[in-house]
């Protein structure tokens, strides 16, 4: 191969290594990747999950998305969607409709644990029932990842509904165990099946488990999980060749959603052609344990009503669905038809009742028939005593039943025997007694005498003093003072004031016995403010709240502070190469328009040591490529001429020195004139 040959052979070599550095690297059409959903759990006001302390389940779950998704759309195999971006509230049903909407193949609704019990932790995997959308291989390879991190792996588990069943020909759950086994008790998972891909939900450790939410709060952990579940789904669904089925019907279309088909790789179910099926407003799922049946009479006609399944679920779930009610009607009106059904003989003390029931309906009456009744007769009398009581039985002749009535006990009647203690004005004396009836004796206390009164001095009382009697007495020659009874005020409201917003409300009385005054506060002064426009802060601008007085009309503005930027990991939006910078463009998630840029230098900008390499690199080349074409336009010899010619110049001037040694003085002094002229002719 010729010098020249070799330099263009490496010029061509070099042409193709900077290309190769210059280009990206190539991805997958858009239409080949596989197509991701990230469901980050709970949201909006009213659900933020678990929480540990001002950390909420919803925020984490949110940041974690982001991260994973970043992580598969560089990996350039994904094309990656969110069912939310920020705190919106979004029913489980609505979330696997956007992942519909979005031909998903796949959605991990994402969720951080919590439990009563702190000593739970771990991350857990919840795969689907049904066997066709049990992704259980990729599950346990994200659990496996996620413990790699530094959780406890708590494997891969289902949890069936015990009142729900799948249908698998209409691919929806009811209640009835007739259709097939039991359906998913988690909704995410079972309206994943409901639309045709596989759901799963990932519980990334416990916030109420001290060590699991110090791991997960710890700087660079959600990074890390990020890669563990990304790397799981990027060897799950690029780690083979997809090999793809028949076109099948992912989901079949019924009265509330069109249905979709498609061709579906037999080792990951990734698809491809998803085509949307005709639609199907006839195909609803009415089911027998969602009757509602009118039991009526013969005079009116007897219907049953079923709901539709599918339309009550959309209904409840909040997706837009008309109700669907099919109303048969079972028996036309008739005339009722009554026979007896139970018949009791009238008797003595029992009633006589027939009960008559219709066949053709619920219709049923009763006719009674009164008995005679008792006739009762005294039979005896047992007398009462002093302590016991009596009684008096009387008797029916007829059937002989029996009742008595209590003739009361008539009680002692005692006479003192005996004077034990006599009594004073203020202690009780003692006597013993005998019973004139039955002759029981017993001591029986003599109640106190009490004061013979005499005032000596009275004072009234009013509301405010209290007033007394100052007495002696005439039986047992002492003083005392006996307290008389205080008055009630007696208070009439002089003044009556209605709560405002700035006066308390209060009534004021006056006692019309003694003047004294008394306030009472029947409610405090308040504004009743209702919010009249709320304005949300911006990442760097302050929102406010409008509230006004509903009843004097007074407006108070709360500030809300700048909710402050939140940046998303940075994206490429140009990559750099060996000769061209590129660009890195970071997005505020609060605000899209909000970003920053940073250029990416190129390599041969950006590293010293490879620019001196390709300088170093051009030189030799240059050096190269001038030699060559020296040689090719015999500038200068090359190889065995060049040699040749050093030869035959050796030769030329040993000829010439011969020449000199042999010549005589003249032939020498002409032979040196001649090199001379030359000489002297350059000058």
């Amino acid at each position: 191969m010729t010098v020249f040959r070799k330099i263009v052979s490496l010029l061509l070599i070099c042409v193709f290594v900077f290309g190769a550095l210059a280009l990206p690297s190539d991805v997958k059409a858009a239409g080949d990747k596989v197509v991701i959903t990230l469901d980050p759990g709970h949201g909006g006001p009213k659900d933020p999950g678990a929480c540990h302390g001002q950390t909420a389940e919803k925020t984490l779950t949110l940041t974690l998305a982001q991260k994973i998704k970043a992580i598969l759309e560089a990996n350039g195999n994904f094309t990656v969607y969110l069912t939310r971006t920020g705190d919106t509230a979004l029913t489980k049903a609505q979330r696997l409709k956007i992942a519909n909407d979005y031909n998903t193949d796949f959605l991990i609704s994402i969720h951080f644990d919590g439990n009563n019990n702190p000593a739970v932790n771990g991350v857990t995997v919840y795969t689907s029932v049904v066997p066709e959308f049990s992704p259980n291989a990729l599950a346990a390879s994200i659990a496996s990842n996620l413990s790699s991190v530094g959780f406890a792996n708590n494997g891969v588990k289902q949890n069936a509904d015990p009142d729900c069943y799948w249908n698998s020909n209409k691919q929806w759950d009811i209640y009835d165990p007739s259709v097939g086994i039991h359906a998913d008790y988690y909704g995410a998972i079972s309206w994943g099946c409901k639309f045709g891909f596989p759901a799963i939900i990932v519980e990334h450790g416990y916030l109420s488990n001290s060590r699991d939410v110090n791991h997960i709060l710890s700087e660079g952990t959600l990074d890390r999980m990020a890669e563990a579940e990304a790397g799981a789904l990027i060897s799950y669904y690029t780690g083979h060749t997809h090999t793809y089925g028949a076109v099948s019907v992912d989901f079949p279309s019924n009265c509330a959603i069109q249905g979709k088909s498609s061709s579906k790789c037999t080792i990951c179910r990734h698809r491809k052609n998803v085509t949307t099926l005709p639609a199907d407003p006839d195909n609803h799922y009415y089911y027998s344990d969602a009757i509602v049946s009118h039991k009526v009479s013969c005079d009116t006609e007897e219907s049953v009503s079923y709901k539709c399944r599918i339309s009550e679920n959309f209904i409840e779930k909040e997706l837009y669905c008309e109700e669907h009610v099919l109303v048969d009607v079972l028996k036309p009106k008739t005339d009722h038809n009554y026979v007896v059904t139970f018949h009791q003989e009238v008797a003595h003390a029992v009633d006589g009742i027939t009960r008559y029931s219709c066949t053709n309906c619920a219709s049923n009456y009763t006719e009674t028939v009164a008995a005679e009744g008792h006739t009762w007769v005294m039979k005896h009398t047992s007398p009462a005593t002093c302590e016991a009581n009596g009684a008096v039985t009387y008797i029916c002749p007829e059937c002989q039943e029996e009742y008595s009535e209590k003739i009361p006990a008539f009680g002692h009647s005692y006479v003192r025997t005996e004077l034990i203690k006599d009594a004073t004005c203020l202690e009780a004396g003692l006597e013993k007694v005998r019973c004139s009836t039955c002759e029981k004796e017993t001591e029986r206390e003599i109640a106190a005498l009490g004061h013979l009164r005499y005032v000596l001095e009275h004072v009234d009382s009013t509301c405010s003093v209290q007033g007394y009697d100052k007495c002696f007495c005439n039986r047992c020659q002492t003083e005392y003072t006996e307290e008389i009874e205080k008055p009630s005020h007696e208070f009439e409201v002089i003044l009556d004031t209605e709560v405002s917003c700035t006066v308390d409300g209060k009534t004021v009385s006056k006692c019309n016995l003694c003047g004294e005054e008394k306030t009472d506060i029947k409610a405090l002064a308040s504004h009743k403010y209702e919010v009249t426009e709320e304005v949300a802060p911006t990442c760097d601008g302050e929102g406010y709240v409008l509230s006004t007085c509903s009843v004097c009309d007074e407006v108070s503005k709360e500030p809300i502070p700048p909710a402050g930027h939140k940046w998303e990991e940075p994206v490429c939006t140009k990559r750099a190469t060996a000769f061209t910078s590129g660009n890195m463009r970071t997005v505020c998630t609060v605000d899209e328009n909000h970003f920053y840029d940073e250029e990416l230098t190129s390599r041969f900008a950006s590293d010293n040591a490879f620019r001196w390499e390709i300088v170093l690199l051009g030189i030799f080349l240059l050096i190269a490529l001038a030699d060559a074409l020296l040689v090719k336009f015999k500038v200068i010899p090359y190889g065995a001429a060049k040699k040749a010619a050093e030869e035959e110049t050796a030769n030329a001037e040993a000829h010439e020195e011969s020449m000199k040694e042999n010549a005589g003085p003249e032939e020498a002094d002409k032979a040196e004139e001649q090199e001379k002229e030359p000489a002297a002719a350059g000058k």
